[in-house]
């Protein structure tokens, strides 16, 4: 399970920016869908770990992304939900991944 990991790491960065205890409310964070990772877990395991720091009042929110590919046979650009959607065109499932890998922190909400 890395997403024990991720938010040890997300948490690793905040802790540069805010002090342990003090008035975090929430964690703004972007996944897609290809990224591979379970945001249930993700969002669990920064909970308990946001606890453990001392961030007790601190949450989690993931925004989800869409995965866009384009189909190496036919050139075909379509969005996707996961590794295993063939081209809606040609059936192929040869692809370049253009977005659907983000995983990015991307802001913090304390108390001022």
């Amino acid at each position: 399970m890395h997403e024990l990991s991720l938010a040890a790491s997300i948490l690793d960065l905040i802790a540069e920016k805010v002090p342990s205890g003090a008035s975090l409310h929430k964690v703004n964070v972007t996944v897609g869908p290809l990224a591979g990772i379970w945001t249930d877990s993700l969002e669990f395991c920064f909970n308990e770990l946001a606890q453990e720091r001392g961030y007790d009042n601190a949450r989690i929110c993931i925004a989800a992304t869409q995965a866009k590919v384009r189909c190496s046979a036919c050139r075909t650009e379509y969005d996707t939900g996961g590794f295993m959607d063939a081209c809606p065109n040609c059936g192929s499932l040869e692809r370049t991944v253009l977005s659907g890998t983000e995983f990015t922190v991307d802001s913090l909400e304390t108390e001022d």
